[in-house]
């Protein structure tokens, strides 16, 4: 095995996945970004990521593309003993 296939089989996987998104800005903000960007010697697509994470932060979202715990069970009401109600026993 070559060492960089060592190295490759070593390393963890990516801190956080990226994606590439379009924005459409008019001229006057797209000339402050260049101009923030510049004074922070950052490229744009960086600067705008670090300004809109830091606008974000507050933001809470709940990804529904994401698969349900097998284990929790449906989401129909329990009854007083813990068990799972029918369809017709919950309505």
């Amino acid at each position: 095995m070559s060492n960089k296939a060592t190295q490759a089989s070593k390393a963890g996987p990516p801190a956080r996945a990226t994606v590439k998104a379009t924005v459409v800005l008019d001229a006057d903000t797209h000339g402050r970004l260049v101009v923030a960007a510049t004074l922070r010697q950052m490229d744009r697509s960086t600067y705008a990521a670090e300004v809109l994470k830091e606008a974000l932060k507050g933001v809470v979202y709940f990804d529904k593309a994401m698969p349900n715990d097998p284990g929790e069970g449906s989401n129909r009401p329990t009854g007083a003993t813990g068990e799972k109600k029918s369809d017709e026993e919950a309505a």
